[in-house]
C-alpha cells in the first residue's frame, strides 16, 4: 500500500495510505463509506465532509449508488453575514455586510455508459458540463481545455467590490490526477481495466445560490 500527499484543513501536507483496488465498484464502496462518515478520509480528501455538504449528503449517496464516483462538490448558497474576518492579500481584515455566494457543482468519475446517459439527459438543461475521456495514456489530448469559472464569490459593503473569488479550473491536471491518486497502489492490470472507457466530468449550475437542484436533476436523469 502506497501513501499519497494531501493537504489537510489547516493546509498541512499529510501522508495518507491508499489501498489497492481490484475494481471500480471497490472504489465506489470506499467513497460511499466516506460520505456516510464511516471512514475519515479517501485518497482525494483528508478529513470528514465539509459541514455545508450536509445539505446534499443524501443526494451524494444516491449518486454513488447509481454508479457515479463523486470526487468534489458543493451546494449552492447565498449568505448574508453582518460581521466576519477574511484573509485579503495576506492580511486579516474585518468585514461588515459580507455577501457570500456559491454555485452548486459536482466533479465525478463515471463509466462511458453512464456518461452518455447523463450527457444526453442534460443536453437541453441550463447546466454547464465539462468532460474528458480517460484512456490508458491519461486524458486524451483532444479533450484538454482550461476554462476558469467562478464558483464562490465574496462581496462586501456596497456589493460592487469583489473581495475574493474561487475559480473552477477545468483541465487535464486536476482531473487526471484524481484517478492517478486513487489508483496509486493498484496493480497495472487492474488500473487498465478500471480506467477503460472512464470519463471525468464536472457539472456546474450557473444559477447562484440554488441549493441542490443540480443534484436532484442528475439523479433524475440517471434513474430513468
Amino acid at each position: 500500500m502506497e501513501n499519497t500527499n494531501i493537504k489537510s484543513d489547516n493546509d498541512e501536507i499529510v501522508d495518507i495510505p491508499v489501498p489497492p483496488f481490484s475494481s471500480y465498484e471497490e472504489i465506489l464502496i470506499l467513497y460511499r463509506k466516506f460520505i456516510e462518515g464511516k471512514v475519515d478520509s479517501v485518497p482525494t480528501h483528508l478529513g470528514h465532509l465539509e459541514e455545508e455538504s450536509a445539505a446534499i449528503v443524501n443526494h451524494l449517496l444516491k449518486i454513488n449508488s447509481l454508479g457515479v464516483l463523486s470526487i468534489d462538490s458543493q451546494p449552492g448558497s447565498i449568505l448574508q453575514i453582518q460581521h466576519t474576518e477574511l484573509m485579503h492579500r495576506g492580511e486579516i481584515c474585518n468585514v461588515t455586510d459580507l455577501e457570500s455566494k456559491q454555485r452548486a457543482y459536482l466533479e465525478c468519475l463515471l463509466p462511458k455508459k453512464l456518461f452518455k446517459k447523463l450527457q444526453k439527459g442534460l443536453l437541453s438543461s441550463e447546466f454547464i458540463l465539462f468532460y474528458e475521456r480517460i484512456s490508458e495514456l491519461g486524458v486524451e489530448p483532444e479533450y484538454i481545455h482550461h476554462i476558469p469559472v467562478t464558483i464562490t464569490s465574496y462581496l462586501y459593503g456596497d456589493k460592487k467590490y469583489q473581495l475574493a473569488e474561487t475559480t473552477l479550473p477545468v483541465g487535464i491536471f486536476l482531473w487526471g490526477d484524481s484517478l492517478d491518486i486513487i489508483m496509486s497502489s493498484t496493480e497495472d492490470e487492474n488500473k487498465k481495466n478500471i480506467s477503460k472507457d472512464m470519463y471525468s466530468v464536472r457539472i456546474l449550475d450557473p444559477i447562484w445560490g440554488r441549493l441542490d437542484y443540480l443534484f436532484v436533476k442528475i439523479i433524475e436523469v440517471l434513474s430513468r
